[in-house]
């Protein structure tokens, strides 16, 4: 049994291969790219997707292996992808350092429900969580918004 693990990380893709002991078998990375300015940091959806199949194919060859038999992809958190319901992306993917839902994460912080939910989970909202990243979309790309379905 071998399986592939898919890490879809902030400056690079990895791809490495386990058997089913454990031991790793194979590795391979490629850097993305960023588009970073004051508030925004983005990468590129149609990347990620080439570099992945990179990186998978050549760690199956490094490892000299014939099959896979699961794989499992891990990824940074917060970061926001919208894509139609063919799979197809819509824009760049927002990343977690992303800055420019500012106003709509002070706007959560202002809900009459906000401070029985900070009471309840200890958790800070800020513009690098994804519901302020999904308003900040529905607020200035509505049509992205509407045609997103994932």
């Amino acid at each position: 049994m071998n399986v592939l693990v898919l890490n879809m990380g902030m400056k690079s893709i990895r791809s490495i291969i386990f058997d089913e002991n454990g031991k790793k078998l194979s590795n391979a990375s490629r850097t993305l790219t960023s588009a970073i300015n004051e508030t925004r940091v983005e990468q590129y959806l149609d990347e990620w997707w080439e570099k992945a199949i990179e990186v998978m194919k050549a760690s199956i060859q490094d490892a000299k292996i014939q099959k896979v038999d699961y794989i499992t992809a891990t990824t940074s958190a917060s970061c926001l992808a919208c894509v139609d319901s063919d799979g197809n992306p819509l824009g760049n993917a927002i990343m977690v350092s992303d800055k420019r839902a500012m106003v709509e994460a002070n706007k959560i912080k202002q809900s009459m429900f906000y401070e029985d939910i900070k009471k309840d989970t200890g958790l800070e909202v800020s513009a690098s969580l994804m519901l302020p990243k999904i308003l900040w979309v529905k607020n200035h790309e509505p049509e992205m918004f509407e045609k997103t379905r994932y």
